[in-house]
């Protein structure tokens, strides 16, 4: 299940730009904990209709179209499951794949308040 949780650190620092310790996310704070707290901090703002509210998390440097965005709220999805705080949540790396390579909608997966140890 480490094995899992890093590859997750590793999708999250794809879609971000930043690193897994960076100084922009404050004392104590990681990757994994940046990404959900901007989450709950905006989830609440949009009733989790729409995936816009994720747009500050994606590298500024990129400027995906709306389905390589979609893509992207995808592997933030996968890689925030695999980061969960409870080693027995987190899927095998089978069900990551399957989860990576599926193009249907996966909707928010991992509710903002499980993102959280």
């Amino acid at each position: 299940k480490s094995d899992v949780y890093s590859f997750g650190v590793v999708l999250l620092e794809l879609v971000t730009g930043k690193r897994a310790v960076d100084a922009s996310f404050g004392e104590d704070r990681d990757i994994v904990r940046w990404v959900a707290d901007t989450i709950a901090a905006s989830y609440g703002d949009n009733n989790g209709k729409s995936a816009d509210h994720l747009k500050p998390l994606v590298d500024p440097r990129l400027s995906p179209s709306s389905e390589e965005y979609e893509a992207m709220v995808r592997v933030l999805n996968v890689g925030l499951l695999c980061t969960s705080a409870f080693p027995m949540n987190r899927p095998p790396m089978r069900k990551v794949v399957e989860l990576l390579k599926d193009r249907r909608d996966m909707g928010f997966v991992v509710p903002p308040a499980q993102c959280k140890p």
